[in-house]
């Protein structure tokens, strides 16, 4: 993430990249910003891929990668999103 590159930048300790409620609340933060700035059809579309990309790296489960990704409303997406991003054991490193 951001903060990671930059404290890497300024050779500080690097921060651990958030997880599981914060993580959620990140992802939750950049789908709201996108649907504002590009409009609810538009924006869905866009962050769609970013999304996808968060769970990949959250080891979401195929079956709510795939709710999540094919929600009809973004209301059902942000219903969604915290159980996408729960802490789970035995997560690659």
């Amino acid at each position: 993430m951001l903060a990671q590159i930059d404290a890497a930048l300024r050779g500080e300790p690097v921060p651990p990249a958030p997880q599981g409620a914060a993580l959620s609340a990140l992802v939750a933060g950049h789908y709201e910003a996108s649907l504002r700035f590009y409009g609810a059809a538009l924006g869905a579309k866009v962050v769609r891929k970013h999304l996808g990309w968060y769970m990949e790296a959250a080891c979401t489960p195929p079956t709510l990668r795939r709710a999540v990704l094919t929600a009809p409303y973004p209301e059902a997406v942000l219903r969604l999103l915290p159980r996408a991003f729960e802490t789970r054991e035995n997560i690659p490193a």
